[in-house]
């Protein structure tokens, strides 16, 4: 019997995502790996767009049709970004909270400063939250314990727009927010020269093109 309701497995796809993630793995782990290719930032908009594709496939037509609603799709989205994030920022507060005790500054930060046990409770406190904290603890300015989620900060934004307006919007919505992402990083190309960006306060408006720009799930 043919089970017409089993989810649909996209193979190439999950091997193009393999790809990707080596990519990001190398150039979070120059030390071990080398030094990574200058473009393989790109891999983080590949993973915005495959996954606005999936999502597309999976939920468009029940959010263009409501018959699921925002609310159930965002539950959905921090059950299944949330678990593993969880242990990692968990791991990342036992680290600071371990160099605090020993007296040692952080070696992830370029100022390589102290501790500072109330910017780590307040940074712990937005991190549970999935929030950028207003300082950080890591690489120079980045938004979280644990800098890497910037980039799922701002997936879980445009996934929020996407279920309130954009599993419904037609050609001309699509079409004014790839302008209007466009002129953000057109500015960001020129104010920064490198697109490289999205992980920094400075730079987040940055990061919001990057992301709505790949995301274009049309249902």
């Amino acid at each position: 019997m043919t089970q017409i309701d089993a989810p649909q497995r996209f193979v190439l796809l999950d091997g193009v995502r393999g790809i990707a993630a080596v990519a990001i793995v190398h150039r979070h782990a120059e030390a071990f790996f080398g030094r990574p290719e200058a473009s393989s930032y790109l891999a983080v908009d590949l993973f915005f767009a495959l996954s606005g594709f999936v999502l597309a496939h999976a939920y468009g037509e029940k959010l263009a049709g409501r018959s699921v609603t925002p609310f159930a799709f965002m539950k959905a989205r921090f059950l299944r970004l949330y678990p593993l994030y969880a242990i990692a920022l968990l791991s990342m507060a036992l680290f600071f909270a371990t160099l605090y005790y020993l007296d040692l500054p952080t070696p992830i930060d370029d100022l390589h400063r102290k501790i500072s046990l109330a910017e780590l409770a307040f940074a712990l406190l937005t991190g549970v939250m999935f929030l950028p904290a207003p300082f950080t603890l890591t690489l120079n300015g980045a938004l979280f314990l644990i800098s890497p989620a910037w980039s799922l900060f701002n997936e879980l934004v445009v996934n929020l727009a996407y279920a309130i307006k954009g599993a419904r919007a037609g050609t001309k919505g699509i079409a004014v927010v790839l302008g209007a992402s466009a002129v953000v990083l057109i500015f960001a190309a020129f104010h920064s020269g490198k697109l490289h960006l999205g992980f920094r306060w400075h730079e987040m408006y940055a990061g919001m093109g990057r992301v709505f720009s790949r995301f274009l799930p049309v249902s």
